[in-house]
C-alpha cells in the first residue's frame, strides 16, 4: 500500500491515462491493418482481372 504513489507518476504503467494511451494505439494499429488487409485484397483481385480483360473474357 505504500507505493500507491507509483500509479501517479506519468512513466507508470498502471496510470489509468498511460492505459488508455495504450488502448487507443493498440486500435489504431488494428484499424491499420485492416485497411491494408482490404488493399492487399483489392490488388490481388485486379490483377488477376487484367490478364482476363487483356484476353477479351470480361468486357
Amino acid at each position: 500500500m505504500a507505493l500507491k504513489f507509483l500509479n501517479k507518476k506519468g512513466w507508470h504503467t498502471g496510470n489509468l491515462r498511460n492505459i488508455e494511451n495504450v488502448w487507443k494505439a493498440e486500435k489504431k494499429h488494428d484499424a491499420e491493418q485492416k485497411k491494408l488487409e482490404e488493399l492487399r485484397k483489392r490488388s490481388v483481385s485486379s490483377e488477376s482481372r487484367l490478364p482476363q480483360e487483356q484476353a477479351g473474357l470480361v468486357p
